[in-house]
């Protein structure tokens, strides 16, 4: 291993482009370091800490489809995750919640 080692750093660096693929990945992680930020932020607009963090998540997702080349979220995907933020609040399951 370290003869491979020696062989890959004896070599001169050669810049390459970074690949589409690549380049997303660093833009979501670059605006993953703006979280604490993003959300201050937020609150300060008056959302509370959760609508904040769940508003920076679906920003986050948008740039994640956007970079995937994904359609926007579909009306199955939305009912998904409404369901899931119930159920952690401790709410019933709207899917199974009678309407009056």
């Amino acid at each position: 291993m370290k003869k491979e080692i020696d062989t890959l750093f004896s070599k001169p660096f050669v810049e390459v482009a970074i690949s589409s693929e690549n380049n997303s990945i660093l833009l979501a992680l670059e605006f993953e370091k703006t979280r604490p930020a993003r959300v201050k932020e937020l609150k300060k607009e008056g959302h509370t800490t959760e609508e904040a963090k769940e508003i920076f998540k679906q920003e986050l997702d948008n740039i994640v489809r956007e970079s995937l080349g994904l359609p926007d979220e579909t009306p199955q995907e939305k009912e998904y995750r409404e369901r899931a933020l119930a159920i952690a609040d401790g709410k019933p399951d709207p899917a199974f919640v009678e309407e009056e």
